[in-house]
């Protein structure tokens, strides 16, 4: 496995903004691993907490740690992991956010797999979520997660993939230019990012918890704001069907279709439970642009223009 090589293999990459409380179980989690050969890539986001003072002290320790230091916010995630992982030298990435964590043998056992599966040019494996207080909840996607393959249209139903989870290879990476650095795609750069990458060619899973996801107020993914959730749901799918020539055919692009359908019929729903019924009829009309006979979206519409008569 190239153990002896002076190049790293695998390049960790993470991003952090503000982190300081957590970030130092991520750097202890990726610097502890069972898989040695690799470096681990800080890119500092301008943090404006205690992220600068941990860095330091913990780079005159380790010499695998190499920290980049932005000097003005980015305010897109998709900026400093690009960052990061352009700099990086090893022929694997592994990205992790500074809020979540790995188990010890994460890289050993995704290495093995991506060099014994060499048409494969992502992986990933289940992710623990974990309350602010440490309990485990429950494992993302436990019962209905797709297992190897060409997952193409599985992600285009939904992604199932937790970023800290993930190891690609560089070069694929490379080829499809990284994370989509738009403010258009500032909430679902991930998910285009895992599309892009399967319309080379198939992706594995590991059904083995390795990542741990920490759940707190500031994560988007859990945050207890429904209707901004909402809004950022509505406006990735929107943005991403006016991606020209993207869909390989015209089933590819009504799976899309599908789920801005669900997404706007489901706001429109928590939008009329909270009495917010103009928000509810512009949820459901948006819904109907894409599938105008939807009997679901125009009875949505039709009880949330009642309230407001």
């Amino acid at each position: 496995m190239k153990q002896n090589s002076k190049e790293p293999m695998v390049s960790a990459v993470i991003t952090t903004y503000n982190r300081a409380d957590y970030l130092r179980k991520s750097l202890h989690s990726a610097l502890s691993q069972s898989y040695e050969n690799l470096e681990v890539i800080v890119v500092d986001d301008a943090s404006t907490d205690g992220t600068h003072a941990l860095l330091t002290d913990l780079e005159r320790q380790e010499p695998r740690l190499r920290v980049i230091r932005r000097t003005v916010n980015s305010g897109l995630p998709a900026v400093a992991r690009n960052e990061g992982s352009r700099a990086a030298r090893g022929e694997y990435l592994a990205f992790l956010d500074s809020d979540d964590y790995w188990l010890p043998n994460k890289l050993d056992k995704q290495v093995a797999f991506m060099e014994g599966n060499p048409v494969c040019g992502l992986c990933h494996t289940y992710c623990q979520i974990e309350e602010p207080d440490g309990r485990h909840l429950y494992i993302r996607r436990e019962k209905d997660m797709p297992q190897s393959g060409d997952l193409y249209r599985d992600m285009l139903r939904g992604n199932f993939i937790t970023t800290s989870s993930v190891m690609v290879r560089k070069h694929l990476f490379d080829a499809v230019g990284g994370f989509h650095e738009s403010p258009d795609f500032q909430i679902g750069e991930d998910k285009l990012f895992f599309l892009n990458i399967m319309r080379l060619g198939p992706v594995g899973f590991l059904p083995e918890v390795l990542a741990v996801y920490r759940k707190h107020p500031n994560n988007i993914c859990h945050s207890s704001d429904q209707v901004k959730k909402d809004m950022a749901g509505l406006f990735f799918y929107e943005r991403f069907m006016e991606i020209p020539d993207y869909f390989r055919d015209r089933d590819d692009r009504k799976l899309v279709e599908d789920g801005y359908v669900r997404i706007c019929s489901a706001a429109s729903y928590r939008a009329r439970k909270r009495g917010d019924f103009p928000v509810a009829c512009r949820m459901a009309r948006a819904g109907m642009r894409a599938r105008p006979y939807s009997r679901r979206l125009l009875k949505q519409f039709i009880l949330a223009k009642l309230c407001i008569q």
